[in-house]
């Protein structure tokens, strides 16, 4: 008990520090502060817990993704080996949490369907916006190999439905 006791607290700790980052990031950068504006319901997950794997992710916080609402993004210690990781990681799930709360991710569930892999539209859509935020920081940052550059930007864009106007 008393090891598990002492990992427990540990990643209380850790959750606290994660929070106190996140924390500091939306108010001193004005592109993830205003992100963050547009998705001001959104719920984090700071999961020191998390395996490394574990990729950032958004899914919504009531019902499915068809439905408009809040949002809750889970981050692992993937998004926080650095400041630079942490605001790529950040950046590009509050992307995904506006598309949540504003309505645009079900209308495109709605509107779209399915590709012909099986993949929602929707999904690849708010990738698509979500990567041509990141990918400037990607490239800056040079994390290219902790995160998709260019490459997964054109690949989203690639799979976009015809009659989708992807704002360039």
């Amino acid at each position: 008990i008393g090891h598990n006791l002492n990992e427990k607290i540990a990643q209380d700790r850790q959750r606290k520090e994660y929070e106190a980052r996140v924390e500091q990031l939306l108010q001193d950068n004005p592109e993830l502060a205003y992100l963050y504006s547009k998705a001001p319901n959104t719920e984090f997950d700071l999961d020191p817990g998390l395996a490394s794997h574990v990729a950032p992710r958004t899914d919504p916080i009531i019902g499915d993704k068809s439905e408009q609402g809040p949002a809750k993004i889970t981050l692992g210690p993937v998004a926080f080996q650095s400041d630079e990781h942490l605001i790529v990681a950040l950046g590009h799930e509050l992307v995904h949490a506006t598309h949540y709360e504003s309505g645009s991710y079900a209308r495109w569930y709605d509107k779209y369907g399915f590709d012909t892999n099986g993949t929602r539209y929707a999904h690849l859509i708010s990738e698509a916006f979500a990567y041509k935020w990141s990918t400037p920081y990607v490239n800056k940052f040079n994390l290219t190999g902790t995160f998709g550059g260019t490459e997964t930007y054109n690949y989203y864009l690639s799979r976009l439905p015809k009659d989708f106007n992807f704002p360039k």
